[in-house]
């Protein structure tokens, strides 16, 4: 999985779990999200993936998807390998 396709797939999630377009995604990357919204999108990347991000507890429940995208890619990598 290219490192391009998992930061679209991470862009995906959240927009479908906070309902705004990719551009209102974008505009506010870093992306904070609402305890509920952080807790869907990390579990549902958790499940699209097939691992563990251990990001449940993140102070201030900020993802800036181009490092989130790195993380997932690189452990996805790793499992894979």
């Amino acid at each position: 999985m290219s490192p391009g396709f998992v930061r679209q797939l991470v862009i995906r999630t959240i927009c479908e779990v906070n309902g705004e377009d990719v551009e209102e995604v974008l505009a506010r990357n870093p992306f904070q999200a609402g305890t509920r919204d952080w807790e869907q999108m990390i579990g549902r990347l958790e499940a699209v993936f097939d691992l563990t991000l251990h990001r449940y507890t993140t102070p201030g429940r900020m993802i800036d998807i181009e490092e989130l995208a790195q993380v997932i890619h690189a452990n996805s990598t790793d499992l894979i390998s």
